[in-house]
């Protein structure tokens, strides 16, 4: 989500500064919403202590958007 708000922002920064885009965010977030994906990973972490008290985990996530040329 930060790689599509970093690149809506710099596309609002270009409309700008040529007088305004006719379509505003709405063209830009419907040509690209097809192609956002969500990647989250959880990975079951044994207790250290060897003890039978419930597993912690490790998440990790993240986010992109495919380009197809």
């Amino acid at each position: 989500m930060l790689v599509l708000a970093g690149l809506l922002s710099l596309w609002a920064a270009g409309s700008r500064a040529d007088g305004g885009a006719d379509g505003g965010y709405a063209d830009l977030v419907a040509r690209v919403l097809p192609s956002v994906v969500n990647i989250s990973v959880h990975k079951a972490v044994p207790a250290a202590d060897g003890s039978e008290t419930r597993d912690s985990g490790q998440t990790a996530l993240g986010s992109g958007f495919i380009i197809d040329p």
